[in-house]
């Protein structure tokens, strides 16, 4: 049974563990050793909780970031056509240009503070991507 893959092999580990952390008599180990791996199973186990919220945080600034990239793609198809329809020396275009260039600046930005971010290791998953 306990060589199965998937998670008869979890449950069977899980039965391992609890075996060696039995009384020293029943062939387990020692208090202290039990105690030592009990601890390391507890730091194992918040870690684990730790990075599972990290990524959490990753996913959704991951999240508000597509949609702040992709509404300026949008704005920017819809700018072009403007431009197209009106030309450059329109007065909405230039007020349009200005909204334009600082979302982008936004985003440029956006994108640095990723980057340096401590979790980017972490956010490099979920693959911030611009190409522009």
């Amino acid at each position: 049974m306990c060589n199965d893959s998937g998670k008869k092999t979890t449950r069977c580990g899980k039965e391992i563990v609890a075996y060696h952390l039995q009384s020293p008599g029943a062939g387990g180990l020692d208090g202290d050793m039990a105690t030592h791996v009990r601890q390391q199973i507890a730091t194992l186990k918040q870690r684990v909780q730790e990075t599972g919220q990290q990524m959490d945080l990753c996913k959704q600034e991951q999240e508000a970031f597509s949609v702040e990239y992709y509404t300026f793609r949008e704005r920017n198809v819809q700018f072009e056509s403007f431009v197209a329809q009106h030309g450059e020396q329109h007065p909405d275009v230039k007020k349009h240009r200005s909204s334009k260039e600082s979302m982008e600046k936004a985003i440029k930005e956006k994108v640095g503070e990723i980057r340096s971010s401590s979790i980017w290791s972490l956010c490099h998953i979920w693959s911030f991507t611009l190409l522009f």
